[in-house]
């Protein structure tokens, strides 16, 4: 069996709406940069930041929110 569409959506106007969400962000970000904002560098410091985070860790967060996901399923089973 296919999938039903919800009437009223069609593929294109999805596409469309994800266009302009990001022709927005696109935009947001020229105007914080015409601000003097710097958020290449911005984006580039959390990178770094989120990168020297030790793998253990990330697997530990992992495994706990999926463990609490597991448990609140199955509280309301």
């Amino acid at each position: 069996m296919g999938a039903v569409e919800p009437s009223g959506s069609s593929r294109p106007s999805r596409f469309v709406k994800i266009g302009a969400w990001f022709a927005g962000i696109a935009i947001f970000v020229l105007v914080l940069q015409l601000l003097g904002v710097d958020v290449s560098g911005w984006l580039s410091n959390l990178w770094d930041q989120i990168s020297a985070v030790p793998p253990g860790y990330i697997v530990a967060g992992l495994v706990f929110q999926s463990g609490q996901t597991l448990f609140a399923g199955a509280s309301y089973y």
